[in-house]
């Protein structure tokens, strides 16, 4: 995936997600694990997404969430946002609250830090089931998540990065970090390289590439 300069992502499926987002030149995608003071060690196991940071400044369209999330203790289901120059313009879940939060632009939680793919091809996609618990849950399906975008993320010096500030670079800035689950069977992912190439990464939430 890095290797293929990838400009631009788009997603379907048949709930009715209908989404695209731009990656920065400085997007890296990466996977676990994460190394840190020379010790390799994974922060969510088992772990089965390969995940970027994207332009916090370009999704657009409608993302229909389909398994359940947790935010400050507040659960929601069957959320719908709707995407407008990187921003999350309205927010429908069961939970008024929740929805709430997320259109707050104090916490940044209505632009994305996270892109991720996951393929039905993993362990606990088989299993298909509902773990209710978000590390179990992102690995089932390709997700997002609203809010911090991780530095491991992002191709640039970690100290340059601390300097500048993310925002600097068109990745979002927040003290939270939430994932939320909208692949399903019938996810389809296509991509876009910076020499305007089309490649077809999904199919049918399976492998193209």
């Amino acid at each position: 995936l890095n290797s293929e300069a990838i400009s631009q992502l788009y997603f379907y499926t048949n709930l009715g997600t209908d989404f695209r987002i731009g990656l920065s030149e400085y997007s890296k995608w990466t996977s676990e694990p994460t190394i840190k003071n020379g010790i390799e060690y994974f922060s969510n196991f088992p772990s089965y997404e390969i995940f970027t940071a994207p332009n916090c400044n370009t999704a657009e369209g409608r993302v229909v969430v389909n398994k359940p999330s947790y935010l400050y203790g507040d659960r929601i289901e069957n959320a719908i946002l709707q995407f407008s120059e990187g921003k999350c313009i309205s927010c429908q879940s069961d939970n008024e609250r929740w929805n709430s939060i997320v259109l707050d632009s104090i916490n940044n939680l209505y632009r994305i830090g996270e892109i991720a793919l996951v393929s039905n091809d993993t362990p606990l996609a088989k299993m298909n089931r509902t773990f209710n618990s978000i590390l179990l849950d992102e690995n089932t399906g390709c997700h997002l998540a609203l809010g911090y975008a991780y530095p491991k993320c992002i191709d640039i010096p970690e100290n340059i990065l601390l300097q500048n500030g993310l925002n600097y670079y068109n990745f979002n800035s927040s003290e939270y970090h939430q994932d939320l689950v909208f692949g399903n069977d019938s996810i389809t992912v296509e991509a876009k390289t910076r020499n305007k190439r089309k490649i077809l990464l999904m199919e049918n939430g399976h492998w193209k590439i």
